[in-house]
């Protein structure tokens, strides 16, 4: 009688199998919290620093192919980036900055209508954790700027 006992007692039952499972999955929910959100920050930043790229590159060609004055102003008291042109049929376009993002100073870069700038500016963006950076570093003369982005 015994010998049925023990024979009958191997491997686990549905109970246990499925606590098990419910345990581990828990441990994969916590688990994938944490680099989900840093994978959505990392993608709203580099959406952000291509949108920034896209409007600037558009208000140079706005500005040679309508033959007209573009301003971009960087406002760090509203957190936007504006783009106007008060001759155009484009007037304005303001991009907000992403959550975490801020401008330590103001800054006004102007296109003129032949696509060229009149002064070197260097405009930096930062995020509040201080380890992601923008940087914009616009040429004299030409208009061409390097866009910097580190994480």
């Amino acid at each position: 009688m015994m010998e049925n006992l023990s024979s009958a007692r191997q491997g686990f039952t549905l109970v246990e199998l499925l606590l098990t499972l419910f345990l581990i999955s828990l441990l994969l929910v916590f688990s994938l919290q944490i680099p989900y959100q840093r994978i959505e920050e990392t993608t709203t930043n580099r959406l952000f620093v291509s949108e920034l790229d896209k409007h600037i590159k558009f208000a140079q060609e706005v500005s040679i192919l309508q033959q007209v004055k573009v301003d971009i102003h960087f406002d760090p008291i509203s957190n936007h980036i504006v783009f106007y042109s008060v001759s155009s049929d484009i007037n304005q376009t303001i991009l907000s900055l992403p959550m975490g993002w801020y401008l330590p100073q103001e800054v006004m870069i102007t296109y003129l209508p032949n696509g060229h700038i009149r002064q070197f500016r260097r405009v930096v963006l930062l995020h509040e954790n201080l380890q992601t950076q923008l940087s914009l570093n616009f040429q004299l003369g030409s208009g061409r700027y390097v866009l910097n982005y580190s994480e």
